[in-house]
């Protein structure tokens, strides 16, 4: 009787061992000095958290200690946290929230930050000179040129900005395309809406100081679908500054970024549509391709 008894505590045992393994959930825990601990979460009895981990083992955590503490997937591992991995994992910040594929949403870098971009026909490099004001040069085929954008916080949910875009011709220098703008965006730094516009000054072909004009509107969103990933769409009506042509509707991008830990960069695969004037000449649909480093 009493083997049997044993066999059965035992056999219970193994089955609240399994099922707790199965139930366990991984978790990364960044700390306050910003090191990162990943693994399966043993306990939380409200003060400190347990964390069986592949590299150290065991770990009891002070929740005094933790500064954010994320479920996740297996493949993220233990090690020091750089701090753009940190941005990308926390969910009141994000690695790029201040642009869409182009446009620019109201939310600034903070003083110190910036990025550098790498897609058809353009790079830039951009700077936070301070938590509001954000500078960067570009070149590409077309020409060169800087923005600057200066941003406001109204509340945790309402961002606004207003800038400058200039360009410059390769071929003699003169002013091609001046853009001042202004936008309003709604939501998080993660997942956000931007309403719009500014005044495009194109400079007219052998001509000393004169230019075609003309309105420019878009809303762009950014919806966060997982840790590393985002759906982005940017629309404009009427004029745009990337690569439009005068007989152009419009045009909008849509696709995914991706952040990809290991390299320490942000993706983003798209579909570039162009909408001609005439509607019977219908779109003209080219796949997109980004890249961008933050640092």
């Amino acid at each position: 009787m009493k083997k049997t008894i044993t066999a059965l505590v035992l056999l219970v045992s193994a089955l609240g061992i399994q099922a707790q393994t199965e139930d366990a959930k991984y978790y990364c825990i960044t700390l306050t000095n910003n090191v990162r601990h990943c693994g399966t979460l043993v306990s939380d009895d409200g003060r400190e958290i347990t964390l069986e981990t592949q590299s150290v083992g065991t770990l009891i955590l002070p929740k005094a200690d933790i500064r954010l503490m994320q479920q996740t997937d297996e493949k993220y591992t233990s090690g020091a946290l750089d701090d753009v991995a940190d941005r990308v994992y926390d969910p009141a910040r994000a690695a790029q929230a201040t642009r869409y594929f182009f446009a620019p949403s109201g939310i600034t870098l903070q003083k110190g930050e910036g990025y550098g971009h790498l897609s058809v026909g353009m790079a830039n490099v951009t700077y936070a000179l301070s938590d509001r004001l954000m500078g960067g040069i570009s070149i590409g085929f077309g020409g060169f040129g800087f923005t600057l954008k200066h941003g406001l916080k109204f509340d945790e949910q309402w961002w606004g900005s207003f800038g400058l875009l200039q360009s410059f011709d390769w071929e003699d220098g003169s002013s091609s395309t001046t853009l001042p703008f202004a936008n309003v965006t709604y939501g998080d730094q993660q997942s956000h809406i931007t309403v719009g516009g500014g005044l495009l000054a194109r400079a007219i072909p052998n001509s000393a100081a004169e230019f075609d004009t003309d309105g420019l509107f878009y809303i762009a969103a950014n919806l966060q679908i997982s840790d590393q990933a985002w759906l982005m769409t940017e629309n404009y009506l009427g004029s745009s500054p990337f690569f439009a042509e005068e007989e152009d509707r419009g045009m909008a991008f849509l696709g995914v970024r991706r952040y990809k830990e290991r390299k320490n960069r942000l993706t983003d695969y798209g579909l570039w549509v162009r909408y001609l004037e005439d509607p019977s000449d219908g779109s003209r649909f080219l796949p997109w391709l980004g890249f961008t480093w933050p640092f």
